[in-house]
Formats: C-alpha cells, sequence, structure tokens
C-alpha cells in the first residue's frame, strides 16, 4: 500500500505545481469524491497508472440537440505516468474498465478529457466524432444511437439507478488485488 500512497502523493504534487492546490487538500478531495479507481501496478509493485469511474446522473444532448437523462458509466479520472505512456498499460487499463463493465468505448462518458486522451481514443477505439456537453463531458455520437441506456425516441428520459455497490459510505477505502498486476479500490459498503 506504500507504493499506492507515493503515486498518490507524487500525483498530488504534480497537481499541486499546475493547480496550485495544496498536498492534503487536493488528496482528500481526490478520496473523498471517488466512485471507483483502478490501479495499474507493475511487477515491483510500483504505481504505473490509474482510472477513476463511476455513473453519474447525466443530462446529455445528442447531435440532433435532443436532451437525455442517462446513468452511463463516467470516466472521471484517467492517468498513466509520462515515463510510462505508449508501452500499451493505458489500453489494458482501459480495457480492464471496460471488460468488467460489459461496455464498449464508445458507451462511457468522459469528463473534462484531455487532447491526449481524446486521441488514444481515436487511435485505438475509432472513436472521433462526439457530442461536447454543457457540462463538460464528452459522449460520442454512437453512444447515442446504440447504447440501451438511451431511449431512441423523442430524448429526454430513461435512466438507470446505480448498482447496490454505488449506494456505499465513501468515507473509506477498500482495497483488494485483482488479476495480474493491477488493484481495485472501491468505497467501502455502509455495514463494512
Amino acid at each position: 500500500i506504500s507504493s499506492v500512497l507515493m503515486f498518490f502523493m507524487e500525483v498530488t504534487i504534480l497537481g499541486v505545481c499546475v493547480e496550485r492546490l495544496s498536498f492534503i487538500n487536493g488528496l482528500l478531495k481526490y478520496l473523498k469524491n471517488w466512485h471507483r479507481s483502478v490501479l495499474y501496478m507493475g511487477g515491483n509493485g510500483s504505481v504505473l497508472g490509474f482510472i477513476k469511474t463511476g455513473r453519474k446522473r447525466l443530462f446529455l444532448t445528442d447531435n440532433r440537440t435532443l436532451l437525455h437523462e442517462v446513468e452511463p458509466l463516467c470516466i472521471m479520472d484517467f492517468y498513466v505516468h509520462e515515463t510510462q505512456q505508449r508501452r500499451g498499460h493505458g489500453k489494458e487499463l482501459f480495457e480492464n474498465v471496460l471488460q468488467e463493465e460489459g461496455l464498449s468505448a464508445f458507451e462511457v462518458a468522459i469528463d473534462r478529457p484531455s487532447s491526449k486522451f481524446l486521441s488514444f481514443l481515436q487511435r485505438h477505439y475509432q472513436l472521433s466524432s462526439y457530442v461536447k456537453q454543457n457540462n463538460n463531458f464528452v459522449v460520442f455520437d454512437k453512444f447515442f444511437t446504440t447504447c440501451s441506456h438511451v431511449d431512441h425516441g423523442r430524448g429526454m428520459h430513461r435512466r438507470h439507478s446505480l448498482p447496490s455497490s454505488m449506494h456505499a459510505n465513501t468515507n473509506g477505502v477498500t482495497a483488494g488485488r485483482t488479476r495480474g498486476l493491477r488493484m481495485s479500490l472501491s468505497p467501502l459498503k455502509n455495514n463494512e
């Protein structure tokens, strides 16, 4: 776990330099607001990257300007350490999340994606045509035409409820090893 803390410290220190946030405030804010994070770890236990996901109720506009209320899986944050980029770690991490959720890349909403992340999605998933939303999320055109959670009629409606695991007390965190080199971090459940 110490390598996990060191990774968060490094990421937060980078955030301090860029956004002038204090270390403690940045780390606590990150830990308090997460839904689920998956860490990608190297063979020696060092953290190479992470992805933060969760379901969020969103009002999204399609390319016909119809409004849809949906609760898709959202990618809140996605990062691979600069020294480890372009080695397949990001694709493996992203694929792991998609596989666990049973989704395709076009079925997720992405919160404020960087130009690097958009290039990554274009290169690996041929996703380039998207609708930028007023809430700073990006959803790709295919999201509205093929996803089961979108009402294809007049717009505005169907939404999924959160899975029971998402109704959790986010004051604590559980950690456990998953397949291979990944560690999954999730909020504690109310009864834990």
